[in-house]
């Protein structure tokens, strides 16, 4: 118990203090988790092979691609045009958006 207690306080303060990254400080976790038996060797990294977990990955992926293309960058200067340069027109354009990519996510998830 006393270990596993030490081992939350030590996770949320390397969260608060942000002097590791937080990908790194939740390896290492993992890694003392599975080190001190507190999780089966099997079961360490099993979390990582869910749908959700997979989804934000690709999201990430395709997000770093746009940024590298400039794609981004012209998307963003489209909504500024589209919003008038008015930041609540802005994020109404980012709503539409959100919500057609969401839409086409679980299409694309129930027709598979």
């Amino acid at each position: 118990m006393k270990l596993v207690l030490g081992l939350v306080g030590f996770t949320m303060a390397m969260f608060l203090f942000e002097r590791i990254r937080a990908a790194v400080v939740a390896l290492v976790v993992l890694v003392v988790l599975g080190v001190t038996g507190l999780i089966a060797p099997e079961e360490i990294f099993g979390g990582f092979s869910g749908n959700a977990v997979m989804s934000i990955i690709a999201t990430t992926i395709l997000g770093a691609g746009l940024d590298r293309t400039g794609a981004l960058n012209r998307l963003a200067a489209w909504l500024l045009r589209r919003g008038h340069g008015v930041e609540h027109g802005v994020g109404q354009w980012q709503i539409v958006g959100t919500g057609r990519a969401a839409g086409a996510q679980q299409w694309v998830y129930l027709a598979g």
